[in-house]
């Protein structure tokens, strides 16, 4: 699910929600605060969040104008073009709230806003094959993410392999009022 928003109004309250599916937050233009479970950041245009599952998250515009989009994406859906699975593409996220806030600057800068522009392009022309355009996309900026945070954290990069996991999550997302026994 995307959402491109344009804000104006002279509101200027915070909008925020929890849920299961991780979000990204990209800044477009304006400048906006960012409130990530117990932490307050400050973005501008470039600027992205990552919210993780069930983070209460909320955003307000800090500038006249905000122009951002949000990414909804299943957690089963990322990464998942196998066989080119040997980066972890859910490094990121599995860092606390305090460190989910990627800022890039110059060139990296410029290309997450032309990466960006093309959601938006993508989205609104709906030409044939625009999900799987808007699936390589938001692989690539997710790709930019963590080679920002594995650069900055000295980490190193290995295989993938919270798959493994993915069997028993979707069980319990379909029986969600069920006790599930282990040997399930």
């Amino acid at each position: 699910l995307i959402y491109c928003g344009n804000m104006r109004s002279d509101e200027s309250h915070f909008i925020g929600d929890t849920h299961l599916d991780p979000q990204l937050f990209i800044v477009v233009s304006g400048e906006v605060d960012f409130h990530l479970d117990d932490h307050m950041f400050k973005g501008k245009a470039g600027d992205i969040f990552i919210s993780n599952f069930w983070e209460p998250h909320a955003f307000r515009k800090t500038t006249p104008e905000l122009n951002f989009i949000v990414v909804t994406f299943s957690l089963f859906s990322i990464g998942s073009g196998m066989p080119f699975s040997d980066f972890d593409w859910l490094l990121f996220m599995k860092q606390p709230a305090s460190a989910r806030k990627a800022e890039f600057a110059g060139e990296d800068k410029e290309n997450i806003l032309l990466l960006a522009q093309k959601i938006i392009k993508l989205e609104t022309e709906q030409s044939p094959g625009f999900q799987s355009m808007l699936w390589l996309t938001i692989h690539e900026i997710l790709y930019h993410i963590n080679l920002k945070y594995i650069s900055k954290h000295k980490v190193s990069l290995k295989k993938r392999t919270d798959t493994q996991l993915f069997p028993a999550l979707e069980l319990i997302r379909l029986n969600p009022d069920r006790e599930i026994p282990l040997d399930e």
